[in-house]
């Protein structure tokens, strides 16, 4: 089926075995696939994906999580003077990402280094003779409908954000048995990224009717999937609504960007190593009760999709799940310290992250959200 984007230019083919659509769209072309190593294994033997035989293929296969500034310079480096018709990345979000930012790279005939095009690119011209073409194997990140990439700087433990949209893959194809050998614990951590990213389009300055609407499905559908997930890995439902709620999710944000409990989670990524998920799911109990202080209508919308009586009510509902997935609990293995965490403060408001949030923030609002969150 093919899934309405109103929003850009992305178009989003969704279903069970939809993956097979490349083997008719790609003859004798020559194309690059980026993915880890352990998904090379799997797209090698994947019956659906016979285009590998009949296509010249490139391979990057040896992505890992949060790709650094290093990796992405070497890779370019090898490949930059070759042509391709088409760059398919098929893994999670740090596989599009990195697929993103080569796709970009190679746009240029001169060199140009990732950092000298995050810096410029509103300036530069951007030519791109080839396609991107995204196939997530995690719900969760949305990348594969947003114009945006995420690269880190691991010298000065950064993360850095490029946002164009020449970085929209030109056909998102999400097939949800792509997620079904996931482990437990990747797919509650990029799904809690989805769900994350759905409330943040909503507490935020840019949110309008129509992201609101999208976010509310996404948030429905996260909710339900993630709770029944946690007791039955293999429900092939669960995880096909997951799939579905992170593309609602991607799109929300493609218009909205983040907010708040992202800006929070990439030092908690950058100093502590937490998955992107679960450092964002951290404080989001904290930022709802939060706003559910602030204004007790806020939610309203989102509790009636949800069927609680209340604001209040859907707090109790996610903060129960959250006890239930251990958010807190495994957040904390990893900061040992209250008061190294507090340290942080001082990097956690990223610009166009921070202040997208509905409510000024500032040292002392992080200092109570971290507090609340850590307890």
């Amino acid at each position: 089926m093919i899934i309405k984007n109103n929003f850009h230019s992305t178009k989003i083919i969704f279903g069970h075995n939809q993956r097979a659509v490349l083997s008719s769209l790609f003859k004798k072309k020559i194309i690059l696939i980026v993915c880890s190593k352990r998904a090379k294994k799997e797209i090698i033997k994947d019956k659906k994906l016979t285009f590998i035989q009949n296509n010249k293929i490139f391979w990057i296969d040896d992505v890992r999580a949060n790709p650094s500034l290093e990796y992405l310079e070497k890779k370019n480096n090898n490949f930059k003077q070759r042509k391709f018709d088409y760059i398919v990345a098929i893994g999670g979000g740090s596989v599009i990402d990195s697929a993103k930012a080569l796709f970009l790279l190679f746009s240029f005939q001169k060199n140009k280094t990732i950092k000298n095009i995050i810096t410029n690119i509103d300036k530069l011209k951007i030519i791109n003779s080839c396609k991107l073409i995204a196939l997530p194997t995690t719900s969760g990140t949305g990348s594969e409908v947003t114009p945006y990439a995420t690269v880190w700087d691991k010298k000065n433990k950064k993360k850095l954000s490029i946002n164009h949209k020449s970085l929209l893959p030109s056909l998102a194809i999400v097939d949800p048995i792509l997620t079904f050998n996931l482990p437990i614990e990747v797919t509650i951590n990029t799904s809690l990224d989805s769900l994350n990213q759905a409330f943040e389009s909503i507490w935020n300055k840019n949110a309008n009717k129509f992201t609101i609407a999208y976010a509310l499905k996404s948030i429905k559908l996260s909710l339900s999937a993630l709770a029944k997930i946690n007791k039955n890995i293999n429900n092939k439902k669960n995880r096909t609504d997951l799939a579905k709620a992170s593309i609602y999710a991607g799109l929300c944000i493609s218009q909205t960007r983040t907010s708040i409990c992202h800006s929070i989670s990439y030092p908690l990524t950058a100093n502590f190593k937490i998955p992107h998920g679960l450092a964002c799911a951290f404080t989001m109990i904290a930022v709802i009760n939060y706003i559910n202080r602030k204004n007790i209508n806020f939610f309203d919308r989102l509790s009636n999709k949800l069927k609680v009586s209340s604001g209040k009510a859907m707090e109790i509902k996610i903060k129960k799940l959250f006890y239930d997935l251990k958010v807190k609990k495994k957040n904390r293995t990893y900061i040992k310290k209250k008061k190294i965490l507090l340290s942080l403060i001082k990097y956690m408001q990223t610009p166009g992250r921070s202040d997208n949030f509905i409510y000024p923030v500032n040292d002392e609002f992080l200092r109570l959200i971290l507090n609340k969150s850590y307890l």
